[in-house]
């Protein structure tokens, strides 16, 4: 009796082990397979971010669970991913969201000081760029966003001094090197600006900024063919950005190939629909190719995105006036006026009231570089 109870609880024994080791595989399968999903979610939506599928990888990034999701690195990826798609007022707030559960997190606020920039929100960003170079003055994060800050205000030359600094911090860093370069082409110091996007490139032959820098350049010394081929290269780069097809477009327009600019400015706009300045564009090509009245609608669906602005009823009275119709003509011009509340236009609008009866020397109305600025800031 006794052997016979003692080899039953020994077989118990047994089976509760077993059961333990058992349970412990499945525990650690189970764990394994979290890991691994874990690891492809996030894999998935940085390889669709480095291709620019910018609405993938947040579509991804929004798959991890709360725990995964509310954290700095993969909230500033989705921070990076609004901001290509120039949503800036989303980029903001997952920004503003990292900032509160890692205030002490540098990377990437190079790009949410861009963020602040692009939304003209002086105070937050003078507050971030305070609290940065608290935090840490030895990354050129923080220099950026200082930088942007001055930049923000046009004082190019102090820009520039910081942005300069965060070069000397690090200067493996694409991204300072591409802010001075537009600093440069904003006070036309071509030379140096082209230094710049050089050397961002030389760093990093993927940072598409720098090549729209350079073609930006380019395009500015009315040297065409070269602008395009760095607006090109851009777009091989980033396919999925609107602006750069705009200008790829404005190029093609200059060199008076019409058809394949209205090709690259459909492009854009069915990038970003929201893109004032290639619909505008699309507008001046359209005119230029002598196709008004296609041109006239894309100005009043303008119009009902920026109905105040002076470079569309400019535009507009340009058409009206080589329709024949010159009292419409002088109403644009007139309304243009009265809606050119910052005199950037004032010249050209009463060169245009002006010779409202005169003909036009050139049959091409060309789209100037100062419409251009102003129809870009809408």
């Amino acid at each position: 009796m006794g052997a016979t109870e003692s080899t039953a609880e020994e077989t118990t024994t047994v089976d509760e082990s077993t059961g333990s080791c058992e349970d412990e595989e499945d525990d650690a399968t189970t764990g394994t397979a979290q890991v691994l999903t874990l690891l492809r979610v996030m894999g998935n939506g940085l390889r669709n971010l480095c291709y620019f599928r910018c609405r993938s990888a947040i579509e991804e990034f929004d798959q991890l669970s709360n725990s995964q999701h509310q954290t700095g690195w993969v909230l500033c990826r989705i921070g990076k991913a609004y901001s290509e798609l120039s949503d800036y007022i989303n980029a903001r707030k997952v920004f503003e969201k990292v900032r509160e559960l890692e205030p002490y997190r540098t990377d990437h606020m190079e790009l949410y000081s861009t963020v602040l920039w692009q939304l003209g929100d002086s105070v937050a960003l003078s507050y971030l760029a305070h609290q940065l170079t608290e935090l840490n003055s030895h990354c050129p994060e923080t220099w950026c966003a200082v930088g942007n800050c001055f930049s923000l205000q046009k004082e190019h030359e102090t820009a520039l001094k910081f942005f300069k600094r965060a070069s000397t911090v690090d200067p493996s860093f694409p991204y300072s090197h591409t802010l001075s370069g537009h600093e440069y082409i904003a006070s036309e110091n071509w030379d140096k600006a082209l230094a710049c996007f050089r050397t961002a490139i030389s760093l990093d032959e993927r940072h598409y900024n720098a090549w729209y820098g350079l073609g930006t350049i380019y395009f500015r010394q009315q040297k065409y063919t070269i602008a395009e081929y760095h607006f090109d290269k851009a777009i091989t780069i980033n396919p999925r950005n609107s602006v750069l097809y705009c200008y790829s477009g404005m190029v093609l327009q200059a060199r008076k190939m019409y058809p394949e600019a209205i090709k690259m400015l459909e492009s854009a706009l069915r990038i970003d629909p929201k893109n004032t300045m290639a619909k505008f564009k699309k507008a001046a090509v359209l005119v230029n190719w002598g196709k008004y009245d296609a041109a006239l609608k894309e100005i009043k669906e303008l119009q009902a995105l920026a109905p105040r602005e002076a470079p569309l009823y400019l535009l507009m009275g340009k058409i009206r006036k080589k329709q024949g119709k010159l009292s419409k003509a002088l109403e644009c011009f007139t309304m243009a006026s009265d809606f050119d509340t910052k005199s950037v236009l004032s010249r050209k609008i009463k060169a245009a009231i002006n010779k409202v009866g005169v003909p036009d020397e050139d049959d091409d109305i060309e789209a100037e570089k100062d419409d251009d600025e102003e129809i870009g800031e809408l």
